[in-house]
């Protein structure tokens, strides 16, 4: 997957007026990190070094170079070793502050907001893991930091799929053993589009057998129970339409959706989805359905007290 450098674009979305006004916050905000020295190269570009490396990297923003997967306007660009997971992990820290994501073209996907899953093109695995990989004909593309938590993919093919992280600790060891293709992995998303806005949001579960064993998709954070939720609810739906493009959810509204649903002690989560979503817009297909810890209260002089709590529903295609 390497090659000599790696190019990596920061983007954000709308009309970027001060465009060289970010790339000074960014330099401003590396400039406070301790052995990091910044070298000016041109008007546009900076060389970025270490003092306990001989690594460099150069941050800079061309309109020219512009990949053409990415609509978003002018990009901030860093060009860097593949062994350097120094340099973009620090400016994955900087720029979500100020409105940026990064796109790696080398595997046609923005890095997740979460810090702890690592995009392995600057990564080096264990030859153990590696061989255990080429294996199963898998090319992995993240890991949860300081973990055997891996998501991958088979060369030529779209879906991404999560490795049974138990059982390769297991192979480790005893690597003779013989393990079927669906024993070492699961897929979990149709795409990487899909999949890094589904993380994103919280929608991807890391553990394997959950995702072999519930189909539901239901991510449930309330504490009612999710097939039969024991008290009578109200519910405020909300809807979320997938952006294959920016590989992220935009949230939508609907005239014909219910701004509150009651729910009966005896419904589950899922079935209340997809009345809502039937009434609404005349199919029972989502992706997920999310329900948030934080819990309010209805309540009139004449009713009971009663917890509310809102219903999350991301879907692929609205139509």
């Amino acid at each position: 997957m390497h090659s000599q450098t790696l190019t990596f674009y920061l983007t954000r979305n709308g009309n970027i007026t001060g465009l060289q006004n970010d790339f000074n916050t960014i330099l401003s905000q590396l400039g406070t990190i301790d052995n990091i020295r910044l070298a000016k190269s041109d008007s546009n570009s900076v060389v970025i070094s270490y003092s306990q490396t001989l690594l460099t990297a150069q941050l800079g923003f061309n309109q020219q170079k512009t990949p053409r997967a990415l609509t978003r306007t002018t990009p901030i660009i860093l060009t860097c070793d593949p062994r350097d997971n120094v340099t973009i992990n620090l400016l994955r820290n900087i720029v979500g502050g100020i409105g940026y994501r990064i796109y790696n073209p080398l595997i046609g996907s923005f890095l997740v907001n979460d810090p702890y899953l690592l995009d392995l093109s600057t990564v080096s695995i264990e030859p153990k893991v590696s061989s255990l990989f080429d294996r199963f004909s898998l090319l992995p593309l993240f890991q949860l930091r300081d973990s055997h938590v891996f998501f991958a993919k088979y060369p030529h093919s779209e879906p991404i799929h999560l490795v049974n992280n138990h059982l390769l600790e297991h192979l480790l060891t005893l690597p003779d053993i013989s393990v079927s293709k669906t024993e070492f992995s699961v897929k979990i998303a149709d795409s990487i589009s899909l999949f890094v806005a589904m993380y994103d949001r919280g929608l991807i579960s890391t553990n394997f057998y959950k995702n072999c064993l519930d189909a539901t998709k239901v991510i449930n954070r309330s504490g009612f129970n999710s097939q039969k939720v024991g008290a009578d609810l109200l519910i405020t739906p909300l809807f979320f339409e997938l952006d294959k493009l920016n590989q992220s959810f935009i949230q939508r509204e609907f005239e014909k959706a219910p701004p509150i649903s009651r729910v009966k002690k005896t419904d589950s989560f899922e079935l209340v989805a997809r009345e809502i979503l039937k009434n609404t817009l005349d199919t029972t297909n989502f992706l997920a359905i999310k329900i948030p810890s934080q819990i309010e209260f209805h309540h009139t002089k004449k009713t009971k007290l009663t917890p509310q709590l809102s219903l999350s529903i991301f879907l692929e295609t609205i139509i």
